[in-house]
């Protein structure tokens, strides 16, 4: 599981090195803020949880330190270009780490992670809507199976009811499979109202 979430974290990375060239602190803030790291939607959806949850802090701490383990993990393969004008240095992706892009990108279009998934107890009641395009069925099976797996019920076909909190790791793997934008998660609360999630 972890080594699919580093390869298409390091996926991330090298896409956004052959687009353009970056200072170590643009390229970090690029990653950060990038519609395909959906870090963004990562911020939105622990925003208001409970206190034993993990902070925005904590999150972004966590996102830092795994960018700057790949980006080292890059430089050290020969994957990264560095160019210097006078004091300021940018990274490009090298040849070699074309190469790599291409075939990391071959193989992580197959790859779906695990389906079994773990839910914290709670007596709210949680609902997860999706709309995913057809282009992309391979992954809204792989979501339906892994929310049966869970204990949730098929109410629609893009619908599903069930008890508990969702994961993190299942959080963090929709955001690895770039489907946060596609999955909408409600919890209902003992007080009937509803809180969306994502």
């Amino acid at each position: 599981m972890q080594d699919h979430i580093r390869g298409r974290l390091l996926l991330t990375v090298l896409e956004l090195l052959e687009n353009a060239a970056y200072t170590s602190g643009e390229f970090l803030e690029a990653f950060l803020t990038s519609s395909k790291s959906d870090y963004r939607a990562l911020r939105r959806l622990h925003r208001g949880t409970r206190p034993r949850q993990p902070s925005l802090r904590t999150i972004e701490q966590e996102e830092r330190q795994r960018f700057h383990e790949v980006f080292y993990r890059l430089k050290c393969d020969g994957f990264v270009d560095e160019r210097r004008h006078g004091a300021i240095a940018r990274f490009t992706l090298s040849k070699r780490g074309g190469e790599k892009f291409a075939a990391l990108k071959k193989k992580m279009a197959h790859l779906l992670p695990r389906r079994m998934y773990t839910t914290e107890p709670s007596n709210d009641v949680c609902i997860v809507s999706f709309d995913i395009p057809e282009r992309e069925r391979r992954k809204r099976d792989w979501l339906r199976t892994a929310l049966a797996n869970s204990g949730f019920r098929m109410i629609h076909k893009s619908v599903w009811l069930g008890k508990g909190k969702l994961s993190r790791e299942f959080i963090e793997d929709l955001n690895a499979l770039r489907l946060l934008p596609c999955v909408h998660i409600f919890a209902v609360t003992r007080r009937g109202t509803i809180a969306r999630m994502s």
